[in-house]
């Protein structure tokens, strides 16, 4: 019954601002899909059970045109859920780290935010996308507070300033997990990110730049009452950058990117009372980080068939004052293969692998993959690639660095413009990174075959 109210009051909200501006325009675009998976041996041992289920997620986007430059956008996520599987009561009983969040599950407001036109440019104020620049290599999509400031100085060129609040840690939170109170700091310890960038775009050709400097204190101590000594740091005090570049030469087409991160991964407020309390070994991280990725296709007809290499780097565990890793949150809309890096599947079952060797995020890794693609008709598509993929850096006491071999069919047919199908399939040779620390561990393969319908409206 709660969850019907919910529902009821979320489309009361989006009638109450659209009656009112009857006459102008109201578009409410969106999606749904609902996918099927059967999976051989996601653990990756030997003797190990097979899963089958249904997944899905309602996406509603409306968009309410107040006046002319004046846009208020939201996304609304709902029912993002296993079939069959309960939705939760609250995060003490999914907490954020087990497959879907209660919020996820149920209905969930995840952006809302209105952009204007002025004569000095435009702005963007409200919760939006963030985590998206360049191609989708290495993009973790989610939203954030922010404001952004987009100023066009030509036809093909534009260049953007913003602000995101990442976290406000100084009038406190309540933990999620166990809805218990933590107070209000007494130090700074805030997220916050700045950043600015500049696109240049043609129709053959699209370059960007982006410089963003992060800073993330919420590590630091909440309170230090009657001199309790302090052990605070900072998680993040850092600059990131990129660049990136499409481009269309007749028949070939080519993508790339590069980012780099560096900086203070951990910086203690004070170092050497942080050395009396947590130990000698304690110290100060730097971040040097980076990740790149290059792709290339040439369309013959019908026909296409090209190759991308990408590239993130790991952390040297050698190097005990500096982290080569580099920082992620976890998903990632570049996703090349159905069974390694991939979001969904590890979303609502589980990660790869067993013992905590996984690898569906595109993190510490480098990957090699060649792919062939066939349109007989406009309806129907076909593809299919082999990638190779290994760490860039063997944690400590790995047996080897090699996460496997993939080989990916897949099928996509258009029911109506609107409704395509796909149908896909997954075969991976597992390698050895997945015997973690044990040399005896046996590891044995996986594959996948999944469909799904998608609708878009």
């Amino acid at each position: 019954m709660k969850k019907f109210w919910i529902v009821l009051l979320a489309l009361g909200l989006i009638a109450a601002f659209s009656m009112p501006a009857a006459a102008t325009d109201l578009k409410i675009g969106g999606s749904y899909f609902v996918a099927g998976y059967y999976e051989d041996n996601r653990a990756l041992q030997e003797d190990k059970p097979s899963m089958a289920y249904y997944g899905q997620r309602i996406r509603l986007e409306p968009v309410f045109k107040v006046a002319e430059g004046l846009n208020f956008s939201m996304r609304i996520d709902a029912m993002e859920r296993v079939w069959g599987q309960w939705a939760v009561a609250s995060e003490a009983v999914n907490p954020a780290g087990s497959r879907n969040k209660v919020d996820e599950q149920n209905i969930q407001f995840r952006r809302g935010w209105m952009d204007f036109i002025t004569p000095v440019g435009m702005f963007v104020i409200g919760y939006r996308a963030d985590g998206e620049y360049g191609t989708d290599f290495n993009n973790t999509p989610g939203e954030g507070p922010m404001v952004i400031y987009i100023l066009p100085l030509s036809k093909e060129f534009a260049v953007v300033a913003g602000y995101e609040q990442l976290q406000e840690g100084r009038l406190g939170y309540t933990n999620p997990a166990t809805a218990a109170p933590v107070n209000p700091g007494f130090v700074d310890s805030d997220g916050n990110r700045w950043f600015i960038s500049g696109r240049y775009a043609t129709p053959n050709l699209e370059l960007g730049a982006l410089g963003m400097y992060v800073r993330l204190a919420s590590t630091r101590p909440s309170a230090v009452p009657g001199g309790v000594p302090d052990t605070g740091f900072k998680m993040l005090d850092t600059w990131w950058g990129g660049v990136y570049f499409k481009a269309t030469v007749g028949a070939f087409y080519f993508e790339g990117e590069y980012n780099g991160w560096y900086g203070d991964y951990i910086k203690f407020d004070n170092l050497a009372q942080a050395k009396t309390i947590l130990g000698p070994t304690t110290t100060d991280v730097d971040l040097e980080s980076y990740a790149w990725y290059l792709m290339g296709k040439y369309n013959m007809g019908p026909m296409y068939f090209g190759a991308q290499y990408a590239y993130v780097s790991g952390d040297d565990p050698g190097s005990k004052d500096t982290s080569e890793a580099y920082p992620s949150p976890g998903y990632s809309l570049w996703q090349p293969t159905l069974i390694l890096f991939e979001d969904w599947t590890n979303r609502w079952s589980g990660n790869l692998g067993s013992g905590g060797q996984t690898a569906h995020t595109f993190v510490n890794a480098n990957l090699i993959q060649g792919f062939f693609g066939y349109k007989p008709t406009p309806k129907l598509g076909l593809k299919a690639s082999v990638a190779w993929a290994w760490a860039d850096e063997k944690p400590l006491n790995y047996v080897d660095d090699e996460y496997g071999t993939e080989f990916d069919l897949t099928m996509t047919y258009k029911i109506y413009d609107n409704l395509e199908y796909m149908i896909g399939f997954g075969y991976l040779w597992a390698g050895d990174y997945y015997k973690g620390t044990s040399n005896t561990f046996k590891v044995d393969d996986d594959y996948l075959v999944m469909h799904k319908l998608t609708l878009t409206f």
